[in-house]
Parts: structure tokens; C-alpha cells; sequence
């Protein structure tokens, strides 16, 4: 592994499959869990477009049709608190409309600016840092798979170039 990437590591180009909540980096197991269950409902009653267009002030005490159709296809409803069940719509309407790339950057942001400012406090009071393991290990994932596919592009384009070499007049 490179030292830039254990220095600061850039996850950008990490998307999980649309939807899967639990493989975005710093997203907490019940989180992700209460998201993928509200996003699923969604699609499950076809509220992904309205969600999208959805001006919608609150959440959790919305009476509209269209969310209570949501609410109906959701598992974990009664785990919810207010609080919780509108912040998960929210998760689930930026997901509808900035879009799953979006969100996970917008999500990735925010972990890691969690990180620095953990860096940033132990530091002041003399504590040592280091970056934690998932960080390191999905950077590594990130870097190798940047690796391979820059090989496979350098593979085709050296193929290219020898078929091209062949077909020349001698």
C-alpha cells in the first residue's frame, strides 16, 4: 500500500450497489439498516419519483397519502422513533434526489471530516492518531482495484497496438 493512501485516503470511486446502505464507509450497522428498509419501501410502492419531487416540510408528522403507502412496506416502521423515521426519510429523499453516487460522497464527506476532526482533538490534548482499519483497508481495496483496472486498459491498448503493428505493410 502506497503511503499516500494510508496519509489520506480517497474513497470516491468506492460506490456499493444502489441501496446498499450497510457498504457505504462509516455508516453505523442499525443506520444503514432503517435506510435500506425506508429505501426499499419506497421503490416497493413506487414512491421513488414522488420522493424525488417531494416538498414534503416533515416527515414525521406527514399525513399524505403517498408516505403512508412508504410506511406500509416498511419492516422496521416500529422500530422507529419520530425523530429516527425522519431523518431516515430524509436519507431516503437525498438519495432520490441527488442520487446514489451523490449520497455516498455526501456520506464518505462526512465520515471523514469526522476522522480529521478526531485527528485534530487528539492532538491538541497529545493523544496519537491513526487512521482506523476500515479506512486503510478500503483504501487499499480502492488502490488495488484502480491498479488492476489501469493494467487491464494498458493490456487492450498494448493489444491494439500489436494487431495494429500486424496488419502494417512490410
Amino acid at each position: 500500500m502506497s503511503a499516500a493512501i494510508a496519509s489520506k485516503p480517497t474513497l470516491r470511486f468506492l460506490y456499493p450497489a444502489v441501496g446498499d446502505f450497510a457498504s457505504i464507509l462509516g455508516m453505523d450497522s442499525w443506520e444503514a439498516s432503517m435506510y435500506k428498509d425506508a429505501y426499499d419501501a419506497t421503490i416497493a410502492a413506487g414512491m421513488l419519483e414522488k420522493m424525488r419531487n417531494s416538498t414534503t416540510e416533515s416527515f414525521m408528522f406527514s399525513a399524505g397519502a403517498w408516505v403512508n403507502e412508504i410506511q406500509k412496506h416498511m419492516k422496521m416502521m416500529e422500530d422507529h422513533s419520530g425523530s429516527s423515521y425522519g431523518i431516515t426519510m430524509r436519507n431516503v429523499e437525498l438519495v432520490a434526489k441527488e442520487g446514489w453516487e451523490a449520497y455516498v460522497d455526501i456520506k464518505v464527506a462526512a465520515y471523514e471530516k469526522r476522522l480529521a476532526e478526531k485527528k485534530a482533538a487528539a492532538a491538541i490534548q497529545g493523544l496519537p492518531w491513526s487512521t482506523p482499519q476500515d479506512v486503510l483497508d478500503a483504501a487499499a481495496a480502492a488502490d488495488a482495484a484502480d491498479t488492476a483496472a489501469r493494467q487491464r486498459a494498458d493490456t487492450e491498448e498494448a493489444a491494439l497496438n500489436d494487431a495494429r503493428l500486424k496488419r502494417r505493410p512490410e
